[in-house]
């Protein structure tokens, strides 16, 4: 599928390794919805970029008992970055903290450090987080960190990091929008009625979107999975809303579905908070 509507994010990333490279590094803040497409940005960004800049991949993961430091680890396990000397010093964070600092200080060419789905993060990685961002100005790097913005609510731990960090001119947030309903006949091929019902049904997602229109006419698993991944980590009360609402009319009340669901507002709300829902697709126009 092609990537549509990503030129100016693109454009903005490149003055990224643009404004490194002069000795003022810059930590990029790339936001968007689970299936936004965040990671495929950055993929598409590292393909442009080519031999200009050496790019760094490391990755939290959403385990109940997280690996300490584990995007730094990643990236120390690859034989590119040149920090394999600093394997083992996890336990000393402050010299394995100074040790990435150093490398994105003393480099030929600019460094892009990927850390995607920082909303997964770690407490050391958070703390890496605030030592960096304070700092990466002094370097010719760029830091791109991905995260789910509908899942950082107010009492997050990655939200006090986004707020120390919002008033450096090195912090750049970008924002990865949901498809427009052009974008999605252009993927689609359909009519513009029909690719306005796809887009009303997926909300513009774009994994959504793409995983619809590669299943045909039944709703594909991969969609079912990641609703279902997302469902699992609700509490009993907001799982029974989504219940509710799944064998409800198209509309729903939200009186009606609390009453029948038999929840507090506070249930609604943690659904909206966490929970994007893809409605049935539709057929496939020949």
């Amino acid at each position: 599928m092609a990537l549509l509507e990503r030129d100016s994010l693109l454009d903005q990333l490149a003055q990224g390794v643009t404004t490194a490279a002069s000795g003022q590094g810059v930590l990029v803040l790339l936001t968007g919805e689970a299936g936004a497409g965040k990671t495929s940005v950055v993929r598409e960004f590292e393909k442009r970029v080519g031999p200009k800049a050496l790019v760094l991949w490391g990755a939290c993961d959403p385990l109940t008992t997280p690996r300490p430091l584990s995007p730094l680890l990643d990236v120390l396990a690859d034989p590119h970055s040149g920090l394999g000397h600093l394997a083992g010093s996890e336990q000393d964070r402050f010299a394995l903290f100074a040790g990435f600092l150093d490398r994105l200080r003393v480099t030929s060419r600019p460094i892009v450090l990927v850390i995607e789905d920082v909303h997964w993060a770690d407490d050391g990685t958070l703390d890496f987080l605030r030592f960096l961002g304070r700092r990466i100005e002094q370097t010719k790097s760029m830091a791109v960190c991905t995260y789910r913005d509908d899942e950082v609510g107010p009492h997050h731990p990655l939200r006090s990091v986004l707020g120390e960090l919002a008033s450096k001119g090195s912090t750049w947030r970008l924002a990865v929008p949901p498809l427009s309903v052009a974008a999605v006949q252009v993927l689609s091929q359909y009519p513009a009625d029909e690719a306005a019902k796809l887009h009303s049904q997926t909300d513009g997602n774009a994994f959504f979107v793409t995983e619809v229109l590669a299943a045909g006419d039944h709703l594909p698993t991969s969609v079912q999975d990641a609703v279902l991944a997302r469902v699992r980590r609700l509490g009993e009360g907001p799982r029974r809303i989504v219940e509710a609402v799944s064998i409800a009319p198209r509309e729903l009340e939200i009186d009606f579905a609390k009453a029948l669901a038999e929840v507090e507002t506070a249930d609604v709300d943690e659904n909206l908070k966490v929970l994007v829902v893809a409605r049935p697709p539709l057929e496939p126009k020949v």
